[in-house]
């Protein structure tokens, strides 16, 4: 009879002593690498520049004399010469030590830390940071980047950012970036960063180079970054472009151009963008302050012609009928907010590229030409208008285009997660030139749209339609059919000087195509059907010729809405003067809704069908 055996397995003393230290072991292990790869160094004897008091997710710090980057934790310190940068959706706060400034690092960004007894000095490499001054005057803090020096006045607020460089094969071609500096409160000063002279008399001559920004004005500086400083997303470093060898120097006046020092970045003003007018004009309540005289950048011309040198004259060279701009491409643009009248607050939002950028530099549009503008991109929100303009080259920022909203996307606006694309032609008023301070923006008004707007995978496209309008200009003829549909649109309650209403935009571009004009005394039938969502109390047809500072109305309609939802008029309107330019003028459709203030009131199935009779 065989006996049945236990196979249970009981542990000894020893073997549980011994479980229990490799448990112990282990956690203790898990818990010195989890503090290991969230610790922060300490520097024993050095002076602490500044505070990291709070973070969002990836933030990290090098030592200047240490290649490694390692975490930063809340109220980690920083020392002199502390490289800082941050990680995508990531975000840190620093306070510097006595002083009341303290700046701001939004995601992938990247700044080194200095100090010294007269001033903190961040040098900004790339990315968005926000500096705010204390109320009273201790150590000054300062932004450098390329060639400038930003500083705030005390109780301001200045936020700079600068876009992310495209590689290049070749290091010294690399594009130039631009920084721009948008001083939010108060005012900030821009002066050029000069090497250190022996002689220090040159104060008072720097104080008079400054250029002093006010609250809701933005300057856009030039600046060259290293390519190996340059910003770059912790989690997936890119590789540097490669190098490619220097040509040789075929003489000794090129190699003498070849070892000049560049020249100072030019820097930029951009005021505001006066509000659009009502239908009683009003003046630009922007208020612009002269600026300094900027010398121009050394640039190649991107247009086929001879540059001004090359011609052995400093004046600028009227650029070419059919000139086709280089596209600009942009990862993202801001539309930021701009207050340009700080008493009352007054703001819109704005985002301008400079003129040279997309022409070259150095050259002259006169008043008169055409210049056929195509944007497209991808918008982040839902926002009725914008509104494209030209600025001319001068020391003042000053109108070269009308200012007039346009309703881009087949007249539907841009859509949240929308791609539009839009192509239209702008008519100059005023010449401009491409120096420093000539630009194209695009902006919006409050009362449309009260939040900055980010425009994704941002293309802008130009060329030169016709130097003179007059060329390319055809007068309308009787028989002469248009028309305009729209499948939805949601406009915003808009205040106006006695209540409130809607404002449908719509460019006779959209109606008649592009350079018509209709003359003085011309009969035109108007016929407009759709439906609101809210029932009308009124509607105005106005047509307006838009020029610069005002409104030129040249008709109004009103049609007694009835308190209906449906949208149902015809009639015929005599002009009292000529449409001057179908590139320059716009429909104008102001209504009301009945019984309750609604907002925003939807418009479907609309359209519009204009024909000269006579």
């Amino acid at each position: 009879m065989t006996k049945k055996r236990s196979t249970r397995y009981r542990l000894s003393a020893a073997d549980w002593i011994l479980f229990a230290v490799c448990a112990l072991g282990a956690a203790v292990s898990l818990g010195l690498y989890y503090r290991d790869i969230n610790s922060y160094s300490l520097k024993s004897g050095e002076r602490t520049v500044a505070i990291v008091s709070f973070k969002r997710n990836t933030v990290q710090r090098k030592f200047i004399d240490n290649d490694i980057w390692e975490k930063l934790n809340n109220q980690s310190p920083v020392y002199n010469g502390d490289k800082i940068r941050t990680a995508s959706d990531s975000a840190v706060f620093a306070n510097f030590e006595n002083s009341d400034a303290k700046i701001q690092l939004n995601e992938n960004s990247l700044i080194q830390i200095f100090d010294d007894k007269k001033e903190k000095s961040i040098e900004f490499i790339g990315g968005e940071i926000l500096l705010t001054s204390g109320t009273e005057e201790k150590v000054a803090a300062t932004i450098k980047t390329g060639k400038k020096k930003i500083s705030a006045a005390p109780k301001s607020q200045v936020k700079i950012i600068i876009s992310k460089a495209e590689p290049k094969t070749d290091l010294k071609e690399q594009a130039p970036q631009e920084a721009i500096v948008e001083v939010i409160e108060g005012e900030a000063r821009i002066d050029d960063i000069e090497k250190p002279k022996k002689n220090s008399a040159r104060d008072g001559e720097a104080k008079e180079e400054a250029e002093i920004l006010k609250a809701g004005e933005q300057a856009v500086l030039d600046v060259a970054v290293p390519q190996e400083d340059a910003p770059k997303e912790i989690e997936k470093p890119q590789a540097a472009a490669p190098i490619e060898k220097e040509e040789v120097v075929a003489d000794e006046s090129s190699k003498k151009e070849a070892v000049q020092e560049e020249e100072p970045a030019a820097q930029e003003i951009v005021p505001a963008v006066q509000e659009a007018p009502k239908e009683s004009a009003k003046e630009n309540k922007a208020a612009v302050e002269e600026a300094a005289p900027i010398e121009e950048e050394q640039e190649s011309a991107a247009a086929a012609e001879p540059s001004a040198a090359e011609r052995g004259t400093d004046e600028p060279v009227e650029i070419q009928e059919d000139f086709v701009a280089p596209p600009q491409k942009i990862s993202s643009v801001k539309i930021s907010k701009n207050v340009f009248n700080q008493k009352t607050g007054e703001h819109n939002f704005m985002y301008s590229i400079p003129l040279r950028k997309l022409f070259g530099p150095n050259k002259t549009i006169p008043a008169g030409a055409l210049i056929e503008v195509t944007i497209s991109g991808v918008s982040d929100k839902a926002c009725p208008i914008l509104v494209p303009q030209f600025s001319n080259g001068t020391n003042v920022w000053k109108d070269a285009s009308a200012y007039f909203p346009r309703t881009l996307n087949g007249g539907r606006g841009l859509r949240a997660g929308g791609r539009f694309e839009d192509t239209f032609r702008i008519l100059l008023q005023n010449e401009i030139e491409t120096t420093s301070r000539g630009h194209f923006a695009i902006s919006y008004e409050s009362k449309y749209f009260d939040e900055e707007l980010s425009i994704s995978d941002f293309t802008l496209e130009a060329k030169i339609f016709a130097l003179d309008q007059d060329e390319a200009l055809v007068d309308l003829r009787p028989g002469n059919k248009g028309s305009f549909n729209l499948d939805r649109i949601s406009l915003p309650r808009v205040p106006w000087d006695n209540g409130s209403g809607f404002e449908l935009f719509i460019p006779t571009q959209k109606i008649w195509g592009h350079s018509k004009s209709v003359p003085k005394g011309s009969k035109i039938k108007i016929e407009v059907k759709g439906n609101s969502s809210e029932p009308l109390e009124f509607m105005n047809l106005n047509l307006y010729n838009a020029r610069i500072g005002t409104w030129d109305k040249i008709q109004e309609q009103r049609i007694d809405g009835g308190g209906k939802t449906e949208i149902n008029y015809s009639g015929t309107i005599a002009l009292e003067r000529k449409i001057q330019n179908s590139d320059a003028s716009i429909f104008q459709f102001t209504f009301n809704t009945s019984g309750k203030k609604v907002n925003p009131c939807q418009l479907s199935n609309i359209s519009v069908a204009v024909e000269i009779v006579q």
